[in-house]
């Protein structure tokens, strides 16, 4: 299926292409979200910053957020994240800082 696209004049020297408003609702999901007031205008800060909409900032922060999550590199940290959290409770343990306390079944 051909994509069809709007031009939308930026500037003089920029111009950028916008998928149409029927390809956006023949392809993208839309939900709503609520969001508090401060964090709507972050967003909207950023997204004029980077030169896109609410909507396009979102998409390329939950996108970076994904992938990062995703990378062998990130799951490493928080594995080495957690081994050091369990190093730590276990020499707090030994050296009679931590006391664990268990329950008996009845």
């Amino acid at each position: 299926m051909a994509h069809s696209y709007q031009a939308l004049f930026v500037s003089e020297l920029h111009i950028k292409c916008i998928p149409t408003v029927q390809q956006m609702a023949q392809e993208d999901t839309q939900f709503n979200l609520r969001l508090p007031m401060d964090l709507k205008h972050k967003l909207a800060q950023a997204a004029h910053a980077n030169r896109r909409s609410v909507t396009g900032e979102i998409i390329a922060r939950l996108d970076e957020s994904l992938a990062a999550d995703a990378s062998p590199e990130t799951q490493d940290l928080k594995a080495e994240s957690v081994e050091r959290a369990l190093r730590q409770i276990l020499a707090d343990i030994e050296s009679g800082n931590m006391v664990l306390r268990t329950k008996r079944r009845t």
